[in-house]
């Protein structure tokens, strides 16, 4: 991070310098309490075999308390069901050998939280950021703890960079100005920023990274020691560290990335799931 502060700063001072729908066919019912007559307002009365639990939704195709309730495949006014948003839950940890060769099956990875902006040379210390990461490839650990990584982390996060972020050394730059050298800085692929309303910089980053799985930094690495203690597993190279928590059933590996404070780029949730080889 050091020399990337210094790169950066080097880098962006010179260009800082120029400155309910009512529109479905619901009813009520479709026969009357004891009766055939048709309630007022339409042709099926009230309290018919077809009620609030009925098939027809408000705008949609099925009725809350149908055959698909909340959460189903028919929200109300469209097609697609309310809560079908993948869910990335975190590993449940519980150690094991991580010894052998794995291959990636899956990986479900939601970046969120702040990226930290300390060591970044701008004016700021943080960020709000969202996104999402996606990993493939082999991971192999040695008997002697060795990890080489074949893996590559791909994927996107928004960040929000607030106005005091675009002070560089008493210089204030542009959002057009900043997103390469913080890139550079932060180990993204690339970064572009444009200016938000009311002061700041809404910036977009992408990710292709080799090694370091799903731990997004300036020096990702493909071979490194490792260390485990209980069902933490923690790769580091001499200058930086990358910890996951883990648990090994059979040959099935379930990893979640941690937080580091050489892992800068937001807090990750979910789940890296491989198989052994």
């Amino acid at each position: 991070m050091r020399n990337g502060l210094i790169g950066f700063i080097s880098a962006i001072v010179v260009p800082a310098t120029i400155v309910t729908a009512g529109c479905g066919n619901f009813s009520s019912g479709s026969t009357g309490a004891g009766g055939t007559s048709a309630a007022a307002g339409g042709s099926p009365a009230a309290g018919g075999a077809l009620g609030s639990g009925g098939s027809v939704a408000a705008g949609g195709s099925v009725s809350l308390g149908g055959k698909t309730g909340t959460g189903g495949s028919v929200a109300v006014g469209g097609s697609s069901s309310v809560g079908t948003a993948a869910v990335c839950t975190n590993v449940t940890p519980c150690g094991g050998s991580v010894v052998g060769t794995w291959t990636i099956a899956s990986s479900c990875l939601k970046v969120g939280g702040t990226v930290d902006l300390t060591n970044a040379g701008v004016g700021c210390t943080s960020a709000p950021v969202t996104g999402t990461l996606s990993v493939t490839g082999t991971w192999s650990v040695a008997a002697d703890g060795t990890v080489t990584d074949n893996t590559t982390t791909t994927g996107s996060q928004q960040i929000e960079l607030p106005a005091p972020c675009l002070n560089i050394s008493g210089t204030t730059t542009t959002c057009d100005s900043i997103g390469d050298p913080l890139a550079g800085v932060m180990g993204y692929t690339t970064m572009t920023c444009a200016d938000k309303a009311g002061g700041g910089c809404n910036c977009t980053a992408t990710i292709a990274q080799s090694g370091s799985i799903a731990q997004v930094f300036q020096n990702p690495s493909a071979s490194s020691p490792s260390t485990v203690a209980g069902s933490v597993l923690t790769v580091s190279d001499g200058r930086s560290s990358a910890p996951y928590q883990f648990c090994v059933a059979a040959n099935v590996l379930t990893l979640t990335p941690q937080t580091s404070p050489d892992v800068p780029t937001g807090k990750i949730t979910g789940n890296i799931v491989l198989n052994k080889q």
